[in-house]
């Protein structure tokens, strides 16, 4: 991708290339043999609306002003090095609806550079797709005989086993969990035995919370829009119980991306757990 960013901190820099700032990162390097590295990603205007109602798709989906380009790039790059991303049924829903052959979590990384990074680090063409699920509301048919990459669903244990079943028997790996709802605790077990080093948390805010409330999140990546919305229908980038003790995070880099055309500003953020 031809276009520069300034890099503010820590080693303030006058231009650097954005493709490669956050494959630079090497956070498969940063995982553990007991500790799986978990990251997250969100855009967001500067009053903190990371998705809103839109009335055509009739769901939510990131706001229309906030879209970028560069921010997509910069979304493939942290995909690329993950061996599974986490995701919500909402997602698997919307998976199921496209008329596609071949409904991939994270499409894109066919592209030939992505491609080509993956293969060379002999990973698989895609990341597992973990799904957290409590309904198992999920479009088994329209995915069953599908092409798609491993498919996970962690969901909690219920009396009624038919629809665990019917994911089953649709080639569809069904993880149980003790408690009434998954928990980040769940995801990191799952990653352990599965021996995923790098899981990318791709989903909204509950599926945000339910990482940062068990203190399961490593790294965050917040690309802010330089711009105001307002509005009534919106999700911010958390809620839920307040979390005690808060979680703590410190500055890892921070770029500017200059405005372009009609395009926003963007300041690209990175923050790692403390």
């Amino acid at each position: 991708m031809d276009a520069f960013v300034q890099r503010l901190y820590p080693a303030p820099t006058s231009r650097l290339p954005l493709s490669g700032i956050y494959l630079g990162h090497d956070l498969r390097g940063m995982a553990q043999r007991d500790r799986p590295y978990i990251y997250g990603n969100f855009i967001t205007s500067l009053d903190d609306r990371i998705s809103e109602f839109n009335a055509r798709a009739r769901r939510r989906t990131p706001p229309h002003a906030t879209r970028h380009p560069h921010d997509w790039h910069l979304y493939l790059e942290l995909a690329a090095q993950a061996d599974a991303v986490i995701t919500s049924g909402r997602r698997l829903r919307e998976l199921g609806a496209q008329a596609s052959a071949d409904p991939q979590c994270v499409a894109d990384l066919s592209q030939p550079a992505f491609a080509a990074w993956r293969r060379a680090r002999g990973l698989a063409p895609y990341p597992a797709c973990v799904v957290l699920s409590a309904s198992l509301d999920l479009p088994i048919d329209a995915l069953r005989n599908r092409a798609h990459a491993e498919m996970i669903v962690v969901t909690p244990r219920r009396d009624d086993s038919g629809a665990v079943e019917t994911l089953r028997a649709a080639g569809v790996h069904v993880v149980e969990t003790a408690g009434p709802r998954v928990t980040g605790d769940d995801v990191h077990r799952l990653a352990i035995e599965r021996e995923y080093r790098t899981l990318y948390s791709i989903a909204g805010p509950e599926v945000f919370y339910t990482l940062v409330a068990s203190r399961r999140l490593d790294r965050l990546y917040l690309s802010f829009a330089l711009r105001l919305l307002a509005g009534s229908s919106f999700d911010t980038l958390l809620t839920g119980a307040a979390l005690h003790p808060p979680a703590d995070f410190a500055p890892w880099e921070l770029y500017l991306d200059a405005p372009l055309g009609d395009l926003p500003g963007l300041l690209l953020a990175s923050f790692e757990r403390r």
